[in-house]
């Protein structure tokens, strides 16, 4: 199922918001499939035998989560959890963010392999790249 960008920055600011109250939740609901995201409902998958899933419908993760959609929309949408299949072809946000971090770890590591002066060392000094790593973003 593909999920729009928009929808994706919209759980992503949800989840901001699970966040500063209780981090852990909101990484539970990070490995969710988004099925549905409207200010009429919101659907959210886990595959049968997922763990989390016992942890994002207890009573207080569900309010918790109603009341940052509610935030986000201004009203408060219904909110269900759906049962997928593995392999289902459904997208998480850890997924999303997962793929989007190795495509900034290429990006720069071809920037330093292609770096002059690093060039320069592996050609001159028989040097080898090894590691790069990126900072972590500040929230």
């Amino acid at each position: 199922m593909i999920v729009a960008s928009s929808d994706l920055d919209g759980w992503r600011s949800v989840l901001a918001i699970v966040r500063v109250k209780r981090p852990a939740l909101a990484s539970v609901l990070e490995h969710a499939a988004l099925l549905r995201f409207g200010a009429e409902r919101v659907e959210l998958g886990y595959e049968a035998s997922s763990f989390l899933v016992g942890q994002a419908v207890e009573v207080s993760a569900k309010e918790l989560v109603v009341a940052a959609l509610t935030t986000h929309f201004g009203r408060a949408p219904e909110l269900a959890f759906e049962t997928i299949g593995p392999r289902s072809g459904n997208v998480t946000l850890a997924m999303v963010e997962t793929a989007e971090r190795r495509t900034k770890l290429d990006a720069a590591k071809r920037a330093v392999a292609e770096h002059p002066l690093v060039a320069a060392a592996i050609e001159l000094l028989g040097a080898e790249l090894r590691d790069v790593r990126l900072a972590e973003a500040e929230g």
